[in-house]
């Protein structure tokens, strides 16, 4: 990695010369320079800086670059370590355009650091060279230290627009959040960018830790988790949207986060055992991870929720425990799997272990096989869990050409035949999980 200092030289105003004048960075001020790279390479320490790299046309060039070189050398830079590079004065001829945009690549290397004075990059230069930055921190993954503009009709102050060009970053890494569930973009710009720079409100590591959390869940199906690590994600961004000094820009980017995880906490919380707005929550965290294009994810979670639905039923004190103990888990290691096989398969063809017979768990479980079998719900289920199963047996089998077939029926885009294909389950499952009678009669033995 190097630190690059990229500026551009102009050829003056029209009626005459660059005027010298000390040019101030913060409170800082240079030596009365003409040049505001002399200035800024001053006031920045040149010694930084491995490479500095002037643009100039063949007009600038000859007008100002023997004096410029003077200047810059003066302040201890190496010879070896100065580049000049020319481009076309051809405003008009977008080819031009293009040398310009290729000419800034080629002084740039991967990993590089970057700081870019842009105050004298004349017309269309600006808009060329945002661009090449943008193309630059993506494909080379350069760094934006500083881009400073120096006004010398205004007393000389230099500032800092960075924060104008990483805006980018921290939208694409909210859009890496919401689309795809991946907070990784989000938490290298936390660790990466330093503070007292634009976006502070998101620079926060208890945010970032909280969302990787949320994703973390959502990949790796927790089930159980998904409801409290959402909430803890929610009440973090409502924490920073509510600070005085977080900007309007950064609040409606927190809002954006808050409205897509506002779903998995739910109108009502769950009680921490299975119950309906436990389900809700399995319904919004099915539909999020397929849209996310986490198909295998959303459609395990999918199942989880058909074994879930059987252990509603179960009432009574026996039960009666938080899913999240240990008493909890034994419980649905018993009692999911074997709810799930009797809403699959057809009454009359259920086959159980002898393990499963000897538990008690379909004893336990037909009371509210029956209930939901007399409220029309049975047909809607049965057709869920089967044709989940398919789909599952197929990610279960590695995708071979015949179970992709057999489940997207040879749909040319078979990804979003998936995608549609789980969300037609999660809105079955949204249908059932809302008519849902509730659970009656005990099962104590």
């Amino acid at each position: 990695m190097a630190r690059v200092f990229i500026s551009f030289l102009g050829t003056g105003p029209k009626d005459g010369d660059y005027r010298e004048i000390p040019y101030r960075l913060g409170d800082r001020a240079s030596c009365p320079t003409r040049f505001v790279q002399a200035a800024e390479l001053e006031l920045l320490g040149a010694e930084r800086f491995d490479r500095i790299v002037l643009l100039m046309t063949n007009s600038s060039r000859e007008k100002y670059e023997a004096a410029l070189l003077t200047e810059v050398r003066s302040l201890g830079v190496a010879s070896e370590k100065i580049r000049v590079q020319l481009i076309s004065e051809n405003l008009a001829d977008q080819q031009a355009q293009w040398q310009w945009f290729e000419a800034l690549l080629g002084q740039v290397d991967p990993n590089d650091a970057l700081t870019v004075d842009m105050t004298h990059g004349f017309r269309a230069v600006p808009i060329v060279v945002s661009s090449a930055l943008g193309y630059l921190q993506r494909v080379k993954s350069a760094t934006l230290e500083g881009v400073y503009y120096g006004a010398d009709q205004a007393d000389g102050v230099i500032v800092d627009m960075a924060g104008f060009y990483v805006i980018q970053d921290w939208a694409d890494g909210i859009s890496r959040l919401l689309d795809s569930a991946d907070a990784r973009t989000l938490a290298r710009l936390v660790e990466d960018s330093p503070r007292g720079t634009a976006f502070d409100a998101l620079r926060d590591p208890a945010l970032i830790d909280a969302l990787k959390n949320l994703n973390d869940t959502l990949t790796n199906i927790e089930v159980h988790r998904f409801e409290e690590r959402a909430s803890k994600a929610l009440a973090t961004l409502q924490a920073r949207i509510s600070v005085a000094t977080t900007t309007g820009v950064e609040r409606e980017l927190l809002g954006l986060i808050v409205d897509k995880f506002t779903a998995l906490v739910g109108e009502a919380s769950s009680s921490g055992f299975y119950d309906v707005p436990y389900l809700k929550v399995q319904v919004a965290a099915a539909k999020m991870l397929i849209e996310h294009g986490l198909l295998m994810q959303g459609f395990t979670v999918v199942r989880e929720a058909i074994g879930s639905l059987g252990m509603v039923g179960l009432t009574g004190s026996r039960y009666h425990v938080r899913m999240s103990s240990s008493t909890g888990r034994s419980r649905r290691h018993k009692f999911a799997g074997t709810f799930t096989s009797m809403v699959e398969y057809d009454r009359a063809t259920w086959k159980f272990s002898a393990e499963e017979v000897a538990s008690g768990a379909v004893r336990d479980l037909l009371p509210w096989y029956e209930t939901l079998e007399s409220f029309g719900l049975l047909p809607a289920l049965r057709k869920l869990a089967q044709d989940n199963s398919v789909v599952r047996n197929g990610f279960d089998h590695a995708w071979t050409s015949r179970n992709l077939d057999a489940v997207t029926g040879r749909a040319p885009d078979s990804v979003n035949e998936l995608a549609r294909r789980g969300l037609t389950q999660v809105e079955s499952l949204r249908s059932i999980v809302e008519r849902l009678p509730a659970p009656a009669g005990k099962v104590d033995t």
